[in-house]
């Protein structure tokens, strides 16, 4: 397995960076993402008894706004087609639940109790030792383009590599980009 990463990490340049992200399995944005978001949730869960802490906290998230609003839609389609626990709150358990909340007069409020915060950078440098600990080739802080065999690259025997895109991967993938005007050869 090979690992490439343009900076070397933890680093400030992509949605790895920072203390923590939001995990939701009521915000993908469309329904074929749910399948992935309950797998990436088994593999957190995963990581954790691995490294024996947390790699996410539950916290629940909470989402107000008008009844037909997007992400208040959104958050109940999609908790019913998953089978969560998802449910709206009407004003007196929102007050009681979360006493600082007060909703206007046509707000909705729906918590969904299966939400966490994760932290990704904890996790990236957990990934990057686990993965040198099976011997995976991990190459930081240099741009990945440079050097790498064109069109062999995707009829290789070797494992699969794993990318993230990035505004310098389409080097990586296509070769260099004819200028304006030009035909491709």
């Amino acid at each position: 397995m090979l690992g490439i990463d343009r900076f070397v990490p933890p680093h400030p340049h992509g949605s790895t960076h920072g203390v923590t992200r939001a995990f939701s399995f009521t915000s993908p944005l469309h329904p074929s993402e749910e399948a992935l978001i309950q797998r990436s949730y088994e593999l957190w869960s995963e990581l954790a008894g691995i490294l024996g802490q947390p790699t996410m906290y539950n916290t629940g998230a909470l989402y107000v706004g008008a009844p037909d609003s997007a992400m208040v839609v959104q958050a109940l389609t999609a908790s019913e087609r998953q089978g969560l626990s998802t449910r709206e709150l009407n004003s007196a358990e929102l007050r009681r639940r979360f006493p600082a909340i007060r909703l206007l007069e046509r707000e909705v409020a729906v918590f969904e109790p299966t939400a966490s915060v994760v932290f990704p950078e904890f996790t990236v440098e957990a990934h990057l030792r686990l993965a040198r600990t099976y011997r995976a080739r991990i190459r930081v802080g240099s741009r990945s383009d440079r050097g790498m065999p064109r069109k062999r690259a995707f009829r290789s025997p070797q494992p699969p590599v794993v990318t993230k895109p990035t505004p310098w991967c389409w080097r990586l993938v296509l070769g260099p980009i004819p200028s304006a005007g030009r035909a491709p050869a």
